[in-house]
């Protein structure tokens, strides 16, 4: 168990979430791992001495937790995985609980207020509220679990128009009766969720490079679990949304979706990531952000890729990132974003809650090139390149379907997939720096949060830091709990 400095006074609020708990109560968080929520009660509430005052719970219908709340006898608010990821970054950087920011939520997947699944999120946000200000388009998914990346590669092929050819590695990773079952639910939408993930979107192409595989015990468990798909339709808006018929004895593992619906994404998994400890690592320690992430559900080249041709990745019709629109912030020193606590304010224990960072993106010898396009700052495209190996892909606006075009046009093209993950990576840095942009003309703030588990990625989050020049960027990966306790506190 740990404890955490709170960025203000707290009612005594128990947050409860995926086998992890935390109880606030004044300036002080106390934050571990619990095999139920009854144990989390107890435990916390013995450490803290004060017992619970209001529970905070995932959003999700289905939660576990959240029907444990419901027989509590405490008062319940159900907070949004994605408002709460952006809030526990902000807390982790004492942010205090009147301000708002750019936020950008970027993961698998979690249940939207709109029942799709939401993980491609920029909100305009706060502890106590957030707006959706854009996201990812919606694609239509079938079955896309993290052991099943082929599934995800097939739905992005089918939203962006591409026919499913066997020259492609997700096409080949199922079999004939998979494949036919995939087509007809992502036709008919039965047994599908609607989602606007950007990580399902990554696992995507990362199954046209060649890191999605046939499962460990063969085709045939991948034709049974199609066929449930076909047999048991899910609940949500339209269908859309994951099933809740999971049990709420307890935790369940990680599945904060808490669905049994193998077409519901499973959420807290830190997908495309590099793997800690394994051969290849590149964490944030690598001195190469340029390289590609090899790890345990990380973003990898393709084995086995042939041929050399670097000179598709120089791309003279890549769109320049944030041309025109007002720049805020630009040429600030130290931190302009006026949210560090004073000298007698307490300090948040980030050994505590995890690796952060607070950065002033546009300081130091690498940053970004900051010019003018018709009086009004713009982004210099070269400061996105040179963080990641390639210029950014042409992408329509927020369409997917612009870039698993554009991947598949490479693939087939013989591109390595080490050029391909890097102008991946820069195309979603550009397309950070382009909605940071549009979002900052609109309200005027100039703090962008970057929340989520596709921001494991170090090399990703050091070019979208880098294309983000004149911005202060917070990160870091604290808590959910911590984000879901302080949005309810908050009220």
């Amino acid at each position: 168990m740990v404890v955490i400095m709170l960025p203000w006074s707290v009612a005594p609020t128990l947050a409860v979430s995926a086998g992890v708990g935390a109880l606030g109560v004044g300036r002080r968080a106390w934050s571990g791992a619990f095999p139920s929520p009854d144990a989390a009660r107890r435990a916390l509430a013995a450490e803290a001495g004060v017992a619970p005052e209001l529970v905070a719970v995932d959003l999700h219908p289905g939660d576990p937790a959240r029907s444990w709340a419901a027989r509590s006898g405490l008062p319940v608010r159900a907070v949004g995985r994605h408002h709460a990821l952006i809030a526990a970054v902000l807390a982790a950087h004492g942010v205090g609980p009147d301000e708002q920011v750019i936020g950008f939520a970027f993961d698998r997947g979690g249940y939207g207020p709109d029942g799709t699944t939401w993980g491609g999120e920029v909100l305009v946000a706060g502890y106590k509220s957030f707006r959706r200000f854009a996201h990812l388009d919606y694609v239509r998914c079938a079955g896309t679990a993290p052991d099943r990346p082929h599934r995800a590669g097939l739905a992005h092929l089918r939203h962006a128009g591409v026919r499913w050819d066997l020259d492609l590695l997700p096409v080949r990773a199922c079999s004939n009766r998979e494949r036919r079952v995939l087509a007809h639910q992502l036709e008919t939408g039965y047994g599908c969720a609607t989602t606007s993930s950007l990580g399902q979107l990554l696992d995507a192409i990362a199954s046209l490079l060649g890191t999605a595989t046939a499962p460990p015990d063969g085709p045939e468990v991948g034709e049974s679990t199609a066929r449930g798909d076909e047999r048991r339709p899910t609940s949500g808006k339209d269908g859309r949304g994951p099933s809740t018929s999971r049990s709420a004895a307890g935790w369940d593992g990680d599945r904060s979706t808490a669905s049994e619906d193998p077409s519901a994404p499973v959420v807290g998994r830190r997908g495309w990531r590099p793997g800690v400890g394994q051969v290849g690592d590149r964490s944030a320690a690598s001195e190469d952000p340029s390289a590609p992430v090899v790890g345990r559900g990380g973003w990898r080249p393709g084995v086995g890729q042939v041929g050399d041709r670097s000179a598709a990745s120089e791309d003279p019709s890549a769109p320049v990132v944030g041309r025109g629109g007002r720049r805020p912030g630009v040429g600030q020193v130290g931190d302009p974003s006026g949210l560090a606590p004073d000298a007698s304010s307490p300090t948040v224990d980030r050994s505590a809650i995890g690796q952060t960072g607070v950065q002033t993106a546009g300081q130091g010898a690498g940053s970004a090139t900051i010019g003018r396009d018709g009086g009004r700052p713009t982004v210099d495209r070269d400061a996105v390149t040179q963080a990641v190996a390639g210029d950014p892909y042409p992408m329509m606006g927020l369409d997917p379907g612009s870039l698993v075009r554009a991947v598949v046009e490479d693939v087939r093209g013989g591109v390595p997939a080490e050029l391909v993950a890097g102008r991946v990576r820069a195309t979603v840095a550009a397309l950070v720096a382009e909605q940071a942009r549009r979002c900052a003309d609109e309200t005027g703030l100039d703090v962008v949060v970057l929340a989520g588990d596709v921001f494991d990625d170090a090399a990703l989050t050091a070019a979208a830091t880098k294309a983000l020049a004149g911005f202060t960027v917070l990160a870091g990966r604290p808590s959910l709990a911590l984000g879901q306790l302080l949005c309810a506190a908050a009220g």
